[in-house]
């Protein structure tokens, strides 16, 4: 019973800690979206000259 509740709390942690890091992954996937889309919005919008009519 102990050997069995060892595997499954191992099981548990590796499932845990796969989640945190995927969820991780996508956290700092969409900050860095948001950050190029954010700075493409303001390169675009400071020259003078409109390019898209």
């Amino acid at each position: 019973m102990d050997f069995l509740f060892g595997i499954l709390s191992t099981v548990v942690y590796v499932l845990g800690v796969t989640c945190a890091a995927f969820l991780g992954a996508f956290a700092a996937f969409v900050v860095i979206l948001f950050v190029v889309s954010a700075v493409d919005g303001f390169v675009k919008g400071r020259p003078q000259g409109h390019r898209r009519g």
